[in-house]
């Protein structure tokens, strides 16, 4: 039986590294959550489990949530909560407070940033410009397998959706180069397949992958860095800026990439269902975000192909 929240938090942390195979973004995520709702059962001297009272849930909602952005605040309510059912699970006695309260945040509605076709073609364009011909890839010089590998990497990120964190962790064995199909590891460790439909990018990708091979293998990681260890998160974002040719005003980050991908399928008429797949959302309500970056320019469409703006007109003014 464990008694104190701080026992229980150890566990909990413990508990969804090795069962539930969280990534270590989440855990870090959760602890420090955890760790903030614990010094403030300590600065009041709520020690024990059955101290605490919806009354003291109300009260770290007003004195210490009410700091936060509201997207924090919803993070950090739902870290409390799947934890407060993990504590009744181990303790009957628990009274969870969330049973008896209900806290309404509201996040304003923020339109993720994209990119528009010419706008990924010019991106696209200045990283092949640096690329030298292939016919000489024997020949590459370190800075230019360096490119190499940089190409491959906007690619896939702009081909698949892929989140940052899911593109490092691609392996030798999950790359597929004959049907182009990838296997990722997304939150929570769940598995989903994504393909690359492009020749010319798969062809770049078996390239990368037979200069580097020796350095894939030992590092078992399909992306490795200028010192031919696995690539981080932080380095794939560096290089994303340094390919913007307007990096100070555009803001393109990896995530670009994925709205982007998602965005435009959407515009060419491919289906909802299909893009939550793709990117690996676990609700649809998630993947609609991007219906309302479709409509910005429904208006502009509709003026210029709607059949009652051509030519006809009733009225002389």
């Amino acid at each position: 039986m464990y008694n104190t929240f701080t026992s229980l938090s150890s566990h909990y942390l413990s508990y969804i590294k090795n069962v539930k195979n969280l990534s270590p973004k989440s855990i870090e995520a959760y602890s420090v959550d955890l760790n903030q709702f614990i010094s403030f059962t300590e600065q009041y001297s709520i020690t024990e489990l059955m101290e605490f009272t919806p009354e003291d849930m109300e009260s770290y909602f007003e004195k210490e949530l009410s700091k936060f952005s509201p997207r924090s605040v919803k993070r950090k309510l739902a870290s409390l909560k799947v934890f407060f059912k993990y504590v009744k699970r181990k303790n009957s006695d628990f009274v969870n407070p969330f049973h008896q309260l209900e806290f309404q945040v509201k996040v304003p509605k923020s339109l993720p940033r994209y990119m528009t076709k010419s706008e990924v073609k010019e991106y696209l364009q200045s990283i092949y410009d640096k690329l030298p011909e292939l016919k000489d890839k024997h020949k590459f010089t370190k800075e230019q397998s360096f490119i190499l590998r940089d190409v491959c990497i906007v690619e896939v990120l702009f081909c698949t959706g892929l989140r940052v964190s899911e593109l490092v962790q691609i392996r030798p064995k999950d790359i597929d180069y004959q049907s182009g199909r990838i296997i990722i590891y997304g939150k929570g460790g769940k598995e989903r397949v994504v393909f690359i439909t492009n020749s010319d990018v798969l062809e770049l990708l078996r390239i990368y992958a037979a200069h580097f091979k020796k350095h894939i293998e030992m590092q078992n990681a399909i992306f490795v860095n200028n010192r031919l260890r696995k690539i981080s998160t932080q380095t794939v974002r560096h290089l994303i800026t340094k390919y913007d040719s307007n990096s100070e005003n555009s803001g393109i980050t990896p995530h670009t990439f994925r709205h982007t991908c998602a965005s435009l399928l959407l515009q060419e008429g491919a289906n909802l269902r299909l893009i939550q797949k793709l990117l690996g959302h676990a609700s649809i309500t998630t993947t609609e975000l991007y219906t309302h970056i479709d409509n910005s320019s429904l208006k502009s469409d509709l003026q210029k192909y709607h059949p009652r703006n051509i030519d006809v007109r009733f009225i002389d003014n």
